[in-house]
């Protein structure tokens, strides 16, 4: 239950943002459309009050979702058995959208759980005051990739792990795209095309395990002997999607555009998470 707990958080975090803005939004909102209103200095200032005040209470709202999901991960940290090598805080949900969703961490993902818990509130903080405008994007934007990329090291199925793993790019093509420099369009596309088409051979791989084994789940895949011939296929395939997102040198050309052109708070996430996922 724990580890759902910890997907959750910066979901429930996102809700309440997202509430608090459209209950705000009426209220708050200076000019309408297609009409000119005069306004007086007490109640232009009245406004920029209240309109500060909003977007402070998201931002903390935000940032005490990821220092709380930080806490939870600093427990499974701490109540995890590191003298065992099986997965632990196992859960399992049966026929959810056709899949049987596994859940667990073990001696290497739980390292990068607590990273991620780490650089997310990191993130938030970095961009703390120089993004001034949609802030609520900025913040929604970076809990959707902290949900994503903890599904992505608790999964326990190597396809829901590229599902979820592809499913980092939407939200930073958007990260980069709203909220990057001059030539930040450019760079976002650059960036999600180059690592999805990379991507694909992942999932060649993959699909090529599952109708060899009839399983996606990492226990069955673990036990499983692949010829000589099957495991040159699977690893090159897998290797040159890991190559384009690490990346490697002759297939780093995406890197250089996509760091210099995002926010502070997202170049954090590329560099210290994202990459290495």
């Amino acid at each position: 239950m724990i580890l759902l707990i910890l997907l959750l958080i910066p979901l429930l975090g996102i809700f309440f943002i997202l509430a608090d803005t459209s209950k705000g939004s009426a209220s708050t909102q200076i000019i309408y459309s297609g009409q000119e209103k005069d306004f007086s200095s007490d109640e232009v200032s009245l406004h920029n009050r209240l309109f500060n005040l909003k977007v402070t209470r998201i931002k903390f709202t935000a940032l005490s979702a990821s220092i709380f999901n930080l806490f939870v991960s600093l427990i499974i940290f701490i109540l995890f058995d590191f003298s065992s090598n099986q997965f632990q805080f196992v859960q399992e949900y049966h026929e959810v959208s056709n899949f049987h969703i596994y859940l667990g961490v073990d001696g290497i993902s739980i390292y990068f759980v607590l990273l991620t818990t780490i650089i997310t509130p990191i993130a938030l903080l970095s961009n703390w005051t120089s993004i001034s405008e949609n802030i609520t994007s900025y913040v929604v934007i970076i809990l959707l990739l902290e949900t994503l990329l903890l599904a992505v090291f608790l999964v326990l199925d190597i396809l829901l792990f590229y599902i979820f793993f592809e499913s980092i790019l939407p939200p930073l093509f958007l990260l980069i795209g709203l909220f990057g420099s001059s030539n930040k369009v450019r760079a976002s596309f650059y960036l999600f095309l180059y690592t999805l088409l990379g991507s694909l051979f992942l999932l060649l791989s993959i699909l090529t395990m599952s109708s060899i084994m009839g399983s996606t789940d990492f226990d069955a895949l673990g036990k499983t002997n692949f010829n000589y011939f099957t495991q040159l296929f699977l690893f090159y395939g897998i290797f040159i999607a890991f190559a384009v997102k690490t990346p490697t040198i002759f297939l780093n050309t995406w890197l250089l555009k996509a760091h210099v052109e995002s926010p502070l708070g997202g170049s954090i996430l590329l560099a210290g998470e994202i990459m290495p996922a």
